[in-house]
């Protein structure tokens, strides 16, 4: 009973976590972190190669200097993307070898957030994410949660 009991506090716990990062905004919950901490290293208001930077929505819209890093609705032909998406050893893969790299979950995610229109104020409620993006979302809010 105590088993029983325990396992149905933590799935509450988990539903109610879920239900909050459901009520976050997507773009500052989720994909400006992702951003943070793979890109704006080389891509952020002290160091911006390229004159792009990520770290802010306004800039990631603005692009850099070979022009938009994203299209919102076509993930596919968004250069972000197309650059985390090049083979490591690519010439032009981003981020640098040398540095750590999407997960493929993190890089799901922000193929979602493309293709869902980029939207930077909408939450994650709105965009009606499918069962298999719910799963990543609660996988990538884990492990950016300290251990208590």
């Amino acid at each position: 009973m105590t088993a029983v009991l325990a396992a149905t506090g933590w799935m509450l716990a988990q539903s109610r976590g879920y239900e909050l990062q459901i009520q976050q905004p997507v773009f500052a919950g989720i994909i400006q972190p992702i951003l943070q901490e793979r890109c704006v290293a080389c891509h952020g208001p002290e160091k911006h190669k390229a004159d792009l930077r990520l770290d802010s929505f306004a800039e990631l819209l603005r692009g850099g200097q070979n022009g938009a890093v994203i299209k919102p609705g076509l993930a596919k032909d968004s250069f972000l993307l197309e650059r985390m998406l090049l083979p490591l050893s690519a010439d032009g893969h981003m981020p640098p070898e040398d540095q750590p790299q999407p997960t493929t979950q993190e890089v799901a995610v922000l193929e979602w957030w493309l293709k869902t229109g980029a939207p930077e104020t909408k939450k994650v409620a709105e965009l009606n994410p499918g069962l298999e993006i719910r799963e990543m979302l609660e996988s990538i809010s884990r492990r950016s949660k300290p251990e208590p």
